[in-house]
């Protein structure tokens, strides 16, 4: 079940990811477009940015995912969830939810393998004049990324335990008056 605290950090942590996704489509399309003008009109580029573009659009995937999963539009098993009532509809909800928080949470520990790897090796993923931006600063998108999603998944199974069905039938008790229609 969760409590107050909880659903005001899911609200607070949504709202950043919503802002940084919006903040972060800006820069890709404001910059995709000033690549297109610069080799167009002046055949020239930037020459780091395609590689920036190619890593800032798995950012944003993974930000929209979490985004997704907050929203109950990712990991659902929709057709079944039709066919199913009561507890066994939260039950299936609960299970769905810890299934997909379980993948996210392994795929974010073989992530952050990956992140240390590229870390020790210490590569270049592209240079800005003096500056060169090493590869660890992408790959640790991924560990992030599967991280929100895991956290977003585990906050819909606490909601799930304690959200009674439409029926009045979930593990909790419904509230006075759920699932009676309106006058």
């Amino acid at each position: 079940m969760m409590s107050d605290w909880m659903k005001a950090a899911e609200r607070g942590l949504l709202a950043a990811e919503r802002a940084l996704l919006c903040a972060l489509l800006v820069v890709l399309v404001g910059l995709s477009f000033l690549q297109v003008i610069l080799r167009g009109g002046f055949s020239a580029g930037l020459l780091w940015a395609d590689v920036f573009l190619r890593h800032l659009v798995l950012l944003i995937g993974f930000l929209g995912a979490a985004v997704a999963v907050s929203e109950g539009k990712m990991f659902s098993f929709d057709a079944a969830a039709h066919l199913l009532k009561g507890r066994v509809k939260t039950f299936a909800a609960l299970l769905a939810q810890a299934f997909a928080a379980a993948m996210a949470a392994a795929l974010a520990a073989a992530a952050w393998t990956f992140f240390l790897n590229e870390y020790r090796l210490g590569g270049t993923l592209f240079t800005v004049g003096r500056l060169s931006v090493p590869s660890w600063v992408s790959a640790v998108v991924v560990p992030f990324g599967f991280a929100l999603v895991f956290v977003h998944c585990v906050l819909r199974a606490a909601a799930a335990l304690g959200r009674p069905s439409p029926e009045g039938d979930g593990i909790l008790p419904s509230p006075k008056g759920a699932g009676t229609p309106e006058k």
